[in-house]
């Protein structure tokens, strides 16, 4: 079952308040707005809950956000452990 606003909002007022997030969210009414949805079958929002329910079984997607995250991680190091180059004149 996916979950709902109120569970998003539930688990964030549990988290420091000052804590960055980056989250990406999706609803039925996003579902909908895809253009090549179900071989042209009407939308439902039966249908949308489907989809939102089975992203979840998309490893993917997991897997391009962890692999984001280490790739950022390892520019931010090597972008902050050069060394300043000082101008010569």
């Amino acid at each position: 079952m996916s979950k709902t606003v109120k569970d998003l909002i539930n688990y964030l007022e549990i988290l420091n308040p000052n804590e960055s997030i980056a989250c990406w969210l999706y609803t039925k009414e996003d579902i909908q707005g895809v253009q090549n949805y179900a071989d042209g079958n009407p939308y439902t929002d039966e249908l949308a809950e489907r989809v939102i329910d089975n992203l979840r079984e998309y490893d993917s997607i997991t897997d391009t956000i962890h692999d984001a995250i280490q790739s950022e991680i390892s520019n931010q190091v090597h972008h902050t452990s050069k060394p300043k180059e000082i101008a010569s004149y």
